[in-house]
């Protein structure tokens, strides 16, 4: 079973690591849908934002 707490727990520690991996992802979606660049910018950038996010923050965050 997955264990979520434990991947949002890796994705912090990595946070740069993963941000140049969505770069990277990000060209090469470009290059493989050419014209859809706005979209590919627009879903890599809310995927940063929502790696970026505190876990404070997050939605699924147990309350305080």
């Amino acid at each position: 079973m997955v264990n979520f707490g434990e991947i949002k727990r890796k994705l912090d520690a990595n946070e740069d690591k993963v941000e140049k991996g969505l770069d990277k992802l990000g060209d090469a979606a470009k290059k493989k849908f050419a014209g859809h660049d706005s979209q590919i910018d627009q879903g890599i950038d809310r995927a940063k934002d929502a790696i970026g996010e505190k876990n404070s923050e997050r939605r699924d965050a147990p309350p305080a």
